[in-house]
């Protein structure tokens, strides 16, 4: 009797050791994989917030958070992940390491030119990024000049060969649209009173010289810039 437990009990022991070693690897090789993190190995990259955000130049807009997931989609905590963006803006952080969700988060400041940048996420271990846009807007205008159609000829009562065209633009020389131009003439005939700055930050009017006699013509176009109304005069000639 007292052989026959000594084995039992012996027998106990090896299996109770087995599976302490077996958690114990299976600890291990969780943890190889995601290097002082948690979570499984990462598998996938995603934006949680962030994209396709828009702000006037000069300014940050954020935040802009991802997030690392693995097979299953739980969150991996500790990956590396590296951020970057063109265009001339800049980033509030390149490399971070997820938090306990599995995210990342930064933030983007515009250069002074308007535009859209592309921003660029990737993860350590995984072999395709992320990217997205973020538009960098023109600032408030604060001057007109005049960009086309002055010193024209053509006779009378026919349209002038180009039309007449002012720019708006910002204080960093990014066209602004959607400023409304005020268009009048004291001889001759407008397509219209008045137009709105397109994309390029451009007004255009064409004009037709008055059937009567020839002669100049004043051609006005006006905005209200920085809180004070802008005049350009274009001179024109009907023959």
């Amino acid at each position: 009797m007292v052989s026959s437990i000594a084995v039992s009990s012996g027998t106990k022991s090896s299996v109770g050791l087995g599976v302490m070693l077996l958690a114990a690897a299976t600890l291990a090789a969780c943890s190889s994989n995601n290097s002082g993190g948690t979570g499984g190995v990462p598998a996938h990259l995603t934006v949680v917030t962030g994209a396709g955000l828009s702000g006037v130049v000069g300014t940050a807009v954020g935040p802009i958070v991802v997030r690392v997931t693995d097979a299953d989609s739980a969150p991996v905590a500790g990956a590396t992940v590296t951020f970057a963006v063109n265009g001339g803006a800049s980033l509030s952080a390149s490399s971070i390491q997820t938090d306990a969700s599995g995210e990342a988060l930064t933030s983007v400041t515009f250069s002074h030119v308007a535009g859209a940048v592309t921003v660029t996420a990737t993860a350590t271990g995984l072999s395709d990024g992320i990217t997205f846009q973020e538009t960098g807007l023109a600032d408030a205008a604060v001057s007109m000049t005049l960009a086309g159609g002055n010193n024209q000829s053509a006779p009378r009562g026919s349209l002038l060969p180009d039309p007449m065209a002012v720019l708006v633009t910002d204080q960093f020389g990014n066209p602004v649209s959607g400023v409304t131009v005020g268009w009048g003439t004291n001889r001759g005939v407008l397509t219209s009173s008045s137009g709105r700055t397109n994309a390029t930050g451009g007004s255009q009017m064409q004009l037709t010289t008055p059937p009567g006699a020839g002669g100049a013509i004043t051609v006005t176009a006006s905005a209200t810039i920085n809180g004070a109304v802008v005049m350009i005069l274009f001179t024109e000639n009907s023959t």
